[in-house]
């Protein structure tokens, strides 16, 4: 059981490439959301802006 598990993670050799290839994905997966949620924080601060410049 043990064996099958270590021979998953090793991926035959090609352990270091795929992972890292995993977790640069993951880290720009996770740039480009904080980037979306920031971007759109600043367009709904825009709007609220000028929504009571009008009132």
């Amino acid at each position: 059981m043990l064996n099958k598990i270590i021979f998953f993670f090793e991926m035959d050799g090609y352990a270091f490439f795929i992972w890292s290839a995993y977790a640069f994905w993951f880290f720009l997966l996770t740039l480009l959301s904080i980037k979306v949620i920031s971007r759109k924080n600043s367009i709904e601060k825009k709007i609220k802006e000028l929504y009571l410049k009008e009132q």
